[in-house]
């Protein structure tokens, strides 16, 4: 039988209801996330665990445009998003 990851996957869990959280905030105050470089991504509906691939959180934006996203807490930024101007 496979074994709990315990604290761990809580802290990863809180993360990702924190995220998710953040993108409903965008969707009520109508701003962009300013998550994907060179687009306005203002969301406007959010759903989470949705059996996808990248199942985390998937964002549909105002402009049709939608935004799959996996949630890792442990993740750095590299070059690459900060030449995106993220």
């Amino acid at each position: 039988m496979g074994r709990s990851a315990g604290g761990a996957a809580a802290g990863g869990f809180n993360f990702q209801a924190a995220a998710t959280a953040l993108a409903y905030v965008h969707v009520l105050t109508s701003q962009p996330l300013d998550w994907i470089c060179g687009q306005t991504d203002v969301p406007r509906e959010v759903e989470s665990e949705t059996g996808a691939p990248w199942d985390d959180i998937r964002i549909v934006c105002e402009d049709g445009a939608r935004i799959e996203v996996q949630v890792k807490k442990g993740l750095t930024r590299g070059l690459q998003a900060l030449e995106c101007g993220a």
